[in-house]
């Protein structure tokens, strides 16, 4: 049985800038430094919105990013995939799409997959271009958090961010982690 997760965040289109007035979307949270500029723009082009986040500092060791947390549950055992839309804007350090898997024991949270792009970044100008990132689930996994996000300085747009179930003979895009025990 196939799992869809359909989120609210459906965007097309270049924004010129933050637009503080329009609503922050419910269920998600901000990362990384506070000086980055996270938020929904509304577009020229109509009605339409989209997430934008924007650097200002070229240092590529710091970021600003987005991202929400849902139970593992429905994927466990499987593969999750989280797909995407992104546009750049003069970006030096790298844009993407990001994904952890989580277990949690005795209130601890621990680390089973991660991926953040980091190996294949969005740089420079681009026009909007899907992108994935593709994860096992481990049968231990408690939850998924899930996102985007900027590295340095430039600006991003991110659209139709969807996650779903992958087939079972999608490709991994992160390396594994250390194993420590568990799954």
């Amino acid at each position: 049985m196939k799992h869809r997760l359909l989120l609210w965040l459906l965007f097309l289109g270049a924004a010129p800038a933050l637009a503080e007035e329009l609503p922050w979307p419910s269920g998600w949270a901000r990362y990384g430094d506070p000086g980055f500029e996270i938020g929904v723009v509304a577009l020229e082009a109509g009605e339409e919105r989209a997430l934008m986040i924007a650097g200002r500092t070229p240092a590529a060791d710091r970021f600003g990013a987005i991202g929400q947390t849902i139970d593992a549950e429905r994927f466990r055992g499987g593969k999750v995939r989280l797909t995407g839309l992104i546009r750049t804007e003069t970006v030096d350090g790298g844009a993407g799409l990001w994904m952890r898997i989580d277990a949690s024991d005795d209130g601890e949270a621990t680390v089973l997959r991660f991926d953040n792009m980091a190996a294949r970044p969005v740089q420079g100008d681009t026009r909007w271009a899907r992108y994935e990132v593709i994860l096992d689930v481990p049968p231990a996994a408690t939850a998924i958090t899930f996102g985007a996000l900027l590295r340095g300085a430039g600006s991003a747009w991110f659209d139709e961010l969807l996650v779903d179930e992958a087939p079972m003979d999608a490709r991994i895009t992160a390396m594994p982690l250390p194993r420590h025990g568990g799954s």
